[in-house]
């Protein structure tokens, strides 16, 4: 089998898939570009859509792809970049996939997997032996450690282990539950509340409490529990963590604090205006690439 890749803009995807309609491949795929930056279209979910989009297109044979790639380029001209054609040999790609997933290390934490030798890893990164080790198995729930959210997400988490000492946390939209772990790993003797909509994260997340030794709780909902908490952290949209600004504040203990994450950094001024409105303050602020992290304090 053999794979063409090329690169395009998001405006033209609608003219790529006429085009590829008519070609003679087995399947063919898009998907989004992040490090080339985001784009002001949005989604369902009103969340930006890149610049650029990764396309890979899967034939049987060799014979067709320069005849694809001659009509793509008559079709739709310098907007197809970047082109390559590479062989596939027969493999088992979701093992191949995993394989070529590494343990994360972010701050003062080494997140793995199963299926990672950790003893093997920690022992040649040099300086790994200082690390948190945190064992996550996301299965079909968000918060694997390597997406760039989650990563400064703890890294805010961190700066605050600097700061202060929560007793009450809540993990909204906890996915795998990996900021609630981590967050527990800093304030062992802290109590944890997981939040998510989907019951199979909720499921996923109380077995990765148990795998990492914590003593919280998950539960499937999707408002915020009617408690106090010293510190609520928040990984998901723009648009629901606009919608809950006011919720988290009621929730949260003068003094508290609140880390979120999920958005890029052309849509952190409408975030930080319905925080500061509320009353939030902005402590500190974390980018990587496109996106963008903020630590607030209720004063």
């Amino acid at each position: 089998m053999f794979i063409l890749k090329f690169l395009v803009p998001n405006s033209i995807l609608d003219e790529l898939d006429q085009v590829l309609e008519q070609a003679e491949c087995l399947d063919y795929s898009a998907f989004e570009n992040p490090s080339l930056g985001f784009s002001t279209d949005v989604d369902e979910a009103e969340f930006p859509i890149a610049n650029f989009f990764n396309v890979e297109v899967l034939f049987q044979s060799e014979d067709s792809i320069s005849g694809v790639i001659s009509t793509l380029q008559a079709a739709l001209g310098e907007n197809i970049r970047d082109v390559k054609v590479d062989e596939l040999a027969d493999a088992d790609w979701v093992q191949l996939y995993l394989n070529d997933q590494h343990p994360v290390v972010c701050g003062d934490f080494y997140i793995f997997e199963d299926r990672h030798n950790v003893v093997y890893e920690m022992e040649n990164a040099g300086t790994t032996k200082n690390l948190i080790p945190i064992k996550i198995n996301a299965a079909l729930a968000f918060g694997s450690g390597y997406h760039r959210t989650t990563q400064m997400c703890l890294r805010n988490l961190l700066e605050l282990s600097r700061r202060c000492q929560p007793n009450e946390i809540l993990d909204m939209g906890c996915g795998s539950g990996i900021l609630g772990i981590c967050a527990l790993k800093l304030w062992p003797k802290a109590s944890l509340t997981g939040i998510d909509i989907d019951r199979d994260a909720a499921k996923i997340a109380k077995r990765n409490y148990k795998a990492n030794g914590i003593n919280g709780q998950a539960k499937t909902a999707s408002a915020v529990p009617k408690q106090s908490f010293d510190l609520i952290m928040c990984n998901i949209l723009k648009r629901p963590l606009i919608d809950l600004h006011k919720d988290f504040y009621g929730a949260i203990n003068a003094g508290g604090h609140i880390i979120i994450s999920g958005f890029i950094k052309s849509q952190e001024d409408d975030i930080v205006e319905a925080y500061t409105s509320a009353g939030f303050k902005v402590l500190n602020s974390l980018y990587q690439d496109d996106w963008a992290s903020l630590l607030l304090v209720k004063p």
